[in-house]
């Protein structure tokens, strides 16, 4: 076996958040600021910093899950697993041409030097999640972590109510913290943009009669026992499904939200042990799959 197969079944079989050692990644580099607090777990410096960092901004995170009606363990899942396992990141200041600059590497800009782009922060602008701000507005809005947060609420509350127009209607509070597979990563479907291949992704799904089987990396990670536990322990348990607004301020959650009520699969979408397998074996034979980043 290679060591790039094996490097990738490690991860996925056997990774734990204790194996962050590299250190924080650049937007959450003021945990190491943090004092300790109750209930802190033994592992690694860097993964008890990120744990004071959840803790201190749990009520940011309760906050977006009742205004998006998302699971606040899949937003703390993205952001610890950008700090801890997207090291690599290359910040802004160093190089002159980021594209994130806080907490969850929430793009600003989807283009290198200056160019905007359309990343899925200003798509979801458009479809009047929220409001309308310039690249360099986005930039320094999310430095501030309650924005930050706010805005993975808002772009995973996109995603669960395209998946609801096309059937998938268990998205916002499933087990495995579905959403963090489209808000690591979408593969572009012919010039489409985020959230427009995402939706072509779920009519697939939806017109052949097949679940969603996740690749990315962050959705692997929230899914280790130990990383679970470790979110669980940060930020708390969920709430009752259905509680928050849902963002039914925006046009496209309130469209699909409608369509998804009517066209109700329950059962739709979930992903089982047989499902888990069967991916890692196709992990095992072809090793780009994971970079698919195909849902």
């Amino acid at each position: 076996m290679r060591a790039s197969v094996k490097a990738m079944t490690d991860r996925l079989a056997g990774a734990t958040v204790a194996r962050g050692r590299l250190g924080i990644s650049f937007e959450l580099r003021s945990a190491w600021e943090l004092a300790p607090v109750a209930g802190e777990p033994d592992l690694g410096e860097a993964e008890r910093r990120v744990f004071r960092w959840l803790v201190r901004h749990r009520d940011h995170l309760v906050a977006a899950e009742d205004r998006w009606d998302v699971d606040r363990r899949a937003i703390a899942g993205a952001i610890a697993w950008e700090a801890l396992g997207n090291t690599n990141y290359f910040t802004p200041v160093l190089k002159g041409c980021g594209r994130a600059s806080g907490p969850g590497k929430v793009h600003y800009r989807s283009q290198v030097l200056c160019r905007e782009g359309n990343p899925v922060a200003k798509q979801v602008e458009v479809a009047g999640y929220l409001p309308r701000r310039s690249a360099a507005e986005r930039r320094e809005l999310l430095r501030r972590p309650d924005a930050a947060i706010g805005y993975i609420g808002a772009i995973m509350c996109a995603y669960a109510d395209i998946g609801a127009r096309h059937g998938f209607v268990d998205l916002r509070y499933r087990a495995d913290l579905i959403l963090t597979q489209p808000y690591n990563g979408v593969r572009l479907v012919d010039g489409l943009d985020e959230l427009g291949s995402w939706r072509a992704t779920v009519a697939r799904r939806e017109r052949d009669g097949t679940a969603l089987v996740p690749l990315n990396p962050m959705y692997h990670w929230v899914n280790v026992p130990a990383n679970r536990a470790f979110l669980d322990a940060a930020v708390g348990c969920r709430r009752a499904p259905g509680a928050g607004t849902g963002g039914r301020g925006g046009r496209l959650a309130h469209a699909d939200q409608q369509a998804g009520a009517e066209r109700a699969r329950p059962h739709r979408g979930q992903v089982g042990e047989g499902d888990q397998r069967r991916l890692v074996a196709d992990l095992l034979v072809d090793e780009g799959a994971a970079a698919a980043q195909d849902a």
